[in-house]
């Protein structure tokens, strides 16, 4: 019984300190045309955005998921990914220095395999690059 008591206690602890020092997501989807990596106007803009809410002090960890629709066949689609959320990134960073332990990257090309992302609104199977920015919760 003991160890019960003890177990519910840790997990009132920790479910408390969660909340308490939970985070916030900013969510911004980058969309392309069929089988481009080219950024236009509207995303650049989009990424001076994102920037903008990382060099707040709120900004914790971001996320870049690539991702590709189904056209086309596995191989190409996951470099073609791979090239959405590299050329993103690459757009980020010529605005802000972010270190390798504020971010990660990740392309899964067309598969449908995205809950292995951790991120609920995925858009796999879609042409477009997610970044997610975790952010430090606001004081109540």
């Amino acid at each position: 019984m003991p160890k019960f008591i003890l177990s519910l206690i840790l997990f009132s602890i920790v479910f408390q300190s969660q909340n308490a020092f939970s985070q916030e997501l900013s969510e911004t989807a980058i969309y392309f045309e069929s089988g481009s990596y080219e950024l236009d106007s509207v995303d650049k803009e989009k990424i001076k955005r994102v920037v903008a809410v990382i060099k707040s002090p709120r900004f914790s960890y971001m996320k870049i998921f690539g991702y590709a629709s189904p056209a086309g066949n596995e191989n190409y689609n996951l470099t073609l990914s791979e090239k959405r959320a590299n050329v993103v990134l690459k757009a980020i960073s010529e605005f802000v220095q972010l270190h390798k332990s504020n971010m990660y990257v990740a392309w899964i090309g067309e598969s449908e395999y995205a809950y292995s992302l951790h991120y609920k609104n995925s858009h796999h199977q879609q042409k477009c690059v997610d970044i997610v920015l975790q952010l430090k919760a606001t004081k109540k």
